[in-house]
């Protein structure tokens, strides 16, 4: 139990929400539920992210844009490749919904998928300091449609497609401390992007979080919740190898969570509210966002 504890909070899913790649993980990695001593796991989570259209916007049919809701549903399993190395797929399903004075525009289905490694080294340096340090590289399939045309019969932005047409891949790492109750964690991802065949290249994209958390045990039921600060960075995306200008931005945002475990469960909340956002004028603004998920440890 302690083992599982010291893991429920320490990473926190790092799904910064960027406006111009709405509703997917701006980082590669996304960090969840993860016990150090059970790498056999299978999980489902959702993520609901918001997007305010704070300029005139209007759609081809001349109604007014208002705002972008996006929801990623996500089933992940993790099995052991060896001594300290894991392997992960992650299947999303997506939804976008473009809401204006007019119709509603939605589109779903399956995003792109991510295989990713994670090596991970826990060093216990007395009875009550843990240290633990994962390192996880990873590829995203370009297996999510990226052309799917809206109520007035045009395409959509690509932030509200369900993929990116793109191969991606990319880098993440995090380091976890622990001193009895109280840790806190140091995570940073960078990921980036080959052109797709529309000749457009989504902007690399890059993360950096730190949270501290409280861990508590309660007989058969461990809870800890977390707060943490997030900076994230998003190149401008390029098309035909001309930057798009009402792309790009970066962002600060709050996350607060909470987790809740048994021996082979883990319910896991969290809340991220933007702080500040440096983005063009004419792109959506985000709003709050909110991730659930629910792990199950398997028998080792």
């Amino acid at each position: 139990m302690k083992a599982l504890l010291f893991s429920l909070l320490t990473l926190l899913p790092s799904a910064a929400f960027a406006c111009d790649v709405c509703g997917a993980p701006a980082t590669g990695a996304n960090f969840s539920l993860i016990d150090i001593n059970n790498l056999k796991f299978l999980q489902f989570s959702s993520t609901y992210s918001n997007f305010e259209h704070l300029q005139d916007a209007k759609d081809n049919d001349g109604n007014a844009v208002l705002n972008d809701i996006l929801l990623r549903h996500s089933i992940r399993g993790s099995f052991p490749l060896g001594r300290n190395w894991s392997g992960q797929l992650e299947i999303p399903v997506v939804q976008s919904f473009r809401s204006t004075s007019g119709p509603t525009s939605s589109v779903q289905g399956i995003g792109d998928l991510k295989v990713q490694f994670q090596w991970q080294k826990k060093r216990a340096q007395s009875d009550t300091l843990t240290k633990v340090l994962r390192v996880s590289p990873f590829i995203n399939l370009p297996t999510g449609k990226f052309m799917q045309r809206g109520t007035d019969r045009t395409i959509l932005p690509i932030w509200l497609q369900t993929g990116t047409g793109s191969w991606g891949s990319g880098l993440a790492a995090a380091f976890i401390q622990k001193r009895k109750h109280v840790g806190w964690s140091l995570q940073a991802t960078a990921q980036a992007f080959v052109s797709n065949e529309r000749a457009y290249i989504p902007g690399a994209r890059t993360s950096v979080r730190s949270a501290v958390f409280y861990a508590k045990n309660l007989q058969k039921i461990s809870l800890m919740p977390e707060m943490a600060l997030q900076y994230d960075a998003f190149a401008k995306d390029a098309q035909y190898d001309a930057p798009l200008a009402y792309t790009g931005g970066e962002r600060w945002s709050l996350h607060t969570g909470i987790a809740i475990s048994t021996k082979q469960w883990a319910l896991q909340l969290s809340v991220q509210a933007p702080l500040l956002q440096g983005i063009p004028e004419d792109q959506p603004a985000a709003r709050l966002a909110g991730f659930a998920s629910l792990t199950y440890f398997m028998e080792k």
